[in-house]
């Protein structure tokens, strides 16, 4: 009896890979570029992929492993860090991208990417440093990212770069300003191709599901329950309408405790693709031809509809006008859900902020993160010869204004590389601890 032998003898180029992937990208994805000439020096990966390794040898992705994502670090270990969101968004933002047919090394590499530049301790210390760096052009971390990557000569595509810096709304929805960092090759001001949208959502649902499980299975959860009589069934019936399973869904009704998280992330990510899908396959009627720019051309109409709808013209308050710029993106994306299923998203995301986010232990968090590094940005503006030497050095080049050298170097922090410093700045240990 013969055996078909289904091995290659020979081992799969970059090349014949990118053709073969290629193969399987639907026409309004980004198509791996198929040269001969280029990247001799590589024979085993797609040029996409050679990007995605390159940002995960940096220091920036390693440093994440001790980054806060919402609270500080838990006593047993398990808790979430800005790697294992990273980690989690990648993971997210493939399974998406397989299913609708986009370049999944392309999403892979956004996704691994897109924090690199994030401050320790959470959003609350970005909140801080855009304060300090209002009158400098503020600080985004999406921003920062790409602006780690560029100081450190990482080399990435455009299609690279466009994703990491979009995959926050803040950027399109005003607070991108250049002097933090000229992303103007990237267009700030324009939506992303689909695969941008596609790590956008990816990120959204990672947050939305680790912030749930942070919440639902700790004691905050249960404390918030005491003074809040409503939040459980608030809380069903949100999570009763995102799964779709009629079973699954009653059983949740009658007791919230039958929930599963992985119930909810397979249904969202579910809808997520169902609608993206029509959304694509509606291009093919809207448009003929296939120039990259139609996503963009689509995308920017739909948002620019919903400003229109919401009266963004008559709207003279900017805290107002940016709301409805963030909402417009949100909506407008062509990946993205039905309208029932984004308002219950809504809905889940409203209750964690308000109960989660908004709980003692986590403003406690953020408060102790926020004294640490207004302390030491305070000290570090005010005499610059105790920062390190390299970073000295930046600031007597006067390339960029001392407080963006001191940003940067805050935001490179790990957490506790942070509270070392400020320890050893503060204390009144020994003279010759430094």
């Amino acid at each position: 009896m013969d055996k078909t032998n289904n091995f290659s003898k020979y081992s799969i180029k970059g090349i014949d890979l990118e053709r073969r992937e290629n193969k399987n990208i639907c026409e309004w994805g980004v198509k791996h570029e198929v040269n001969s000439n280029k990247n001799k020096e590589e024979t085993h990966r797609t040029d996409f992929r050679r990007q995605r390794d390159r940002i995960l040898y940096t220091g920036g992705f390693r440093r994440l492993q001790d980054k806060t994502q919402v609270i500080a670090a838990t006593k047993n270990g398990d808790h979430r860090t800005r790697l294992t969101h990273s980690l989690e968004v990648e993971q997210i933002a493939v399974s998406i991208a397989d299913a609708l047919g986009l370049n999944r090394d392309l999403v892979s590499a956004i996704a691994l990417g897109h924090d690199v530049g994030h401050t320790p301790f959470g959003h609350a210390v970005e909140r801080f440093l855009d304060d300090k760096l209002k009158d400098k052009g503020g600080f985004s971390h999406a921003v920062q990212s790409v602006r780690y990557l560029k100081k450190r000569k990482v080399r990435l595509s455009a299609e690279v770069w466009e994703g990491i810096l979009k995959h926050d709304t803040d950027v399109y929805a005003g607070a991108y300003d250049k002097r933090q960092f000229d992303c103007g090759d990237y267009f700030p001001k324009e939506p992303g191709n689909l695969e941008s949208q596609v790590v956008y959502w990816a990120d959204k649902l990672a947050y939305l599901t680790h912030d749930f499980e942070d919440f639902y299975e700790t004691e905050i959860y249960k404390n918030a329950k005491e003074y809040h009589n409503d939040l459980e069934s608030e809380l069903q019936d949100i999570l009763a309408n995102l799964i779709t399973e009629e079973e699954k869904s009653k059983k949740i009704k009658e007791d919230i405790k039958k929930f599963e998280t992985r119930d909810l992330i397979r249904n969202v990510l579910r809808n997520l693709i169902d609608e993206s899908l029509k959304n694509i396959n509606k291009l093919k009627v809207l448009k003929i031809t296939l120039d990259p720019d139609v996503i963009k051309d689509e995308t920017k109409y739909r948002i620019e509809k919903i400003e229109i709808n919401k009266g963004i013209d008559n709207v003279r308050n900017e805290d107002e006008k940016r709301k409805i710029k963030k909402e417009a993106y949100q909506k407008g994306l062509i990946i993205n859900f039905n309208e029932d299923y984004y308002n219950y998203y809504l809905g889940l995301r409203k209750i964690l902020d308000d109960h989660y986010i908004s709980s003692p232990e986590v403003q406690r968090s953020d408060a102790k993160a926020i004294k640490i590094v207004e302390s030491l940005y305070d000290q570090f503006i005010n005499n610059y010869k105790i920062l390190p030497l390299n970073v000295q050095k930046e600031i007597k080049e006067k390339k960029y204004p001392r407080k963006r050298v001191v940003a940067d170097y805050i935001a490179s922090m790990t957490d506790r590389y942070a509270e070392e410093i400020f320890t050893n700045l503060n204390s009144i240990g020994s003279y010759y601890d430094y």
